[in-house]
């Protein structure tokens, strides 16, 4: 079987995603610089080195969420599930106040984070005088449980946010390198030595990529998700992924 040909709304969304985010997190807010707040320069407006903090990486799933409830509204059927999704997509990385960002690569403790996690978002939505919070905790436990098709929507725009991001910082030059976590962290997990072998690439960007494509394919959004990340790796590359299967 031959390999499925990207699609033109996946080439869209991804080029639509990547100009706004690219863009948002690099241009730099003015005001508090000027005033000494942090260190500023008006001859360089924009800053392509910064690390990435959780509130840029929500801001991409937005974007990235509401492109694809206009190109599939069938995903995303009115403006109160997307309303929902945004709200569950928007709070759910509260839990990390706490706990800070800790890497999916197969060794944290998975039940543990999202037991934190649910906490403090019920105790963060504690105030709320409507019965919305209990719906947005609700979607919440979906997306942790993946045990409904919006919670896997959801989680499918959580995860597909990072892969394009990496694609983003790979297009400026940061590609990174899986042996700069090995010997950051002192350690490489099994789903990292299987996702470097099947890729033959130590770029997170392929890695992660195929991570999503071994543990996520049965999904029923897999293929809308999978490609917009095809189309990311060809518009930076100037080619698909070189370990896709046949049936792909």
């Amino acid at each position: 079987m031959s390999i499925k040909p990207i699609s033109e709304k996946g080439k869209i969304i991804w080029q639509l995603y990547r100009t706004a985010k690219e863009g948002q997190s690099t241009t730099i807010r003015s005001g508090y610089g000027i005033y000494g707040i942090y260190p500023y320069d008006k001859s360089e407006p924009f800053d392509f080195t910064r690390s990435e903090s959780d509130a840029e990486h929500v801001f991409g799933t937005l974007i990235l969420l509401s492109h694809i409830g206009e190109f599939y509204r069938d995903l995303v059927p009115s403006c109160y599930t997307l309303s929902l999704y945004m709200q569950t997509l928007l709070f759910h990385e509260l839990g990390e106040n706490e706990s800070g960002d800790i890497p999916d690569d197969g060794q944290r403790d998975d039940a543990k984070k999202d037991k934190q996690e649910y906490q403090y978002i019920s105790d963060y939505l504690e105030a709320w005088p409507t019965k919305r919070a209990d719906l947005i905790k609700a979607k919440v436990r979906e997306m942790q449980n993946k045990s409904s098709v919006a919670g896997k929507l959801i989680y499918c725009v959580d995860k597909t946010e990072a892969i394009l991001q990496n694609f983003i910082y790979e297009a400026q030059g940061r590609s990174g390198d899986a042996a700069t976590k090995e010997k950051m962290f002192e350690t490489f997990s099994e789903r990292d030595q299987s996702e470097l072998i099947a890729t033959n690439s130590t770029k997170p960007a392929d890695m992660w990529a195929y991570g999503f494509y071994d543990r996520y394919r049965k999904y029923p959004m897999f293929d809308i998700f999978f490609d917009i990340i095809r189309a990311a790796a060809l518009d930076v590359r100037g080619e698909d992924f070189t370990w896709l299967p046949e049936n792909s």
